[in-house]
């Protein structure tokens, strides 16, 4: 057969590979150790002005949270309230078997209502006021030197919360746009406290007029005159994610 000289042959031929260059980037064939990157990218940051950014942002973080304006009332004005939570879609949790796989279990339908007061008494109540003004900032300071323990002061008007809490030498909370819709704030100071049996499970709200005593406050937590009351009908809350 003539094919197998030929083929000897093709094989003794010296080859020659030409270098044509390099086209484009190129890059090492393994990848660049993660740890050397950080270090790289580290050294390169300017970690004085970033620490001056982030002081200057806790610093201002307080002054810069909104400020919200409410109405004066005539007469304390009181109204029950349901923080029940509607559960729009069932709720599984896993669930670990004998054999020690998982799987999962329903823990609560939808359409099943979660009431906290269910389960848990609230002792304390909270006063819903403005820091900037000064009627409303002299009651709170003479609330807490009557029931330290019992009176939780939120910053809800146009007050600075640092300067509130330095002024009355206590932490102030601030009055989230959450926690504003759930109490349904329409007025300050709003005192805000779980309801006595067969109440209990609901959470009353009393607003206050203006010129309002410390003494006068706590009669109404206290005492339950009939005022003239509306209730808050449940509405059904998104699931919390």
């Amino acid at each position: 057969m003539r094919i197998a000289p030929l083929l000897c042959l093709l094989c003794c031929i010296p080859a020659y590979a030409l270098d044509l260059g390099v086209a484009g980037t190129t890059w090492p064939i393994l990848e660049p150790d993660v740890r050397i990157s950080i270090s790289e990218s580290a050294s390169q940051t300017d970690w004085e002005a970033t620490q001056k950014t982030m002081t200057d942002s806790s610093k201002n973080y307080l002054s810069s949270l909104p400020k919200h304006s409410y109405p004066p009332v005539k007469n304390p004005t009181l109204q029950w309230l349901d923080l029940s939570i509607e559960l729009d879609r069932d709720i599984s949790v896993p669930l670990k078997n004998t054999d020690g796989s998982y799987s999962w279990t329903q823990l609560a339908p939808k359409g099943t209502r979660i009431n906290p007061l269910s389960s848990k008494t609230f002792t304390q109540a909270l006063l819903f006021f403005d820091g900037n003004n000064p009627q409303q900032l002299q009651l709170a300071k003479d609330l807490l030197a009557r029931e330290p323990l019992l009176i939780m002061p939120i910053e809800a008007g146009q007050g600075q919360v640092d300067s509130t809490a330095k002024a009355l030498n206590k932490p102030v909370f601030y009055a989230s746009d959450y926690m504003r819709q759930q109490f349904n704030l329409k007025a300050l100071p709003t005192l805000a406290f779980q309801g006595p049996a067969p109440k209990n499970h609901l959470m009353a709200t009393i607003a206050f007029p203006p010129n309002t005593s410390a003494d006068q406050v706590l009669y109404q937590w206290t005492t339950w005159p009939s005022w003239p009351q509306t209730f808050s009908a449940p509405k059904t809350k998104e699931t919390p994610q």
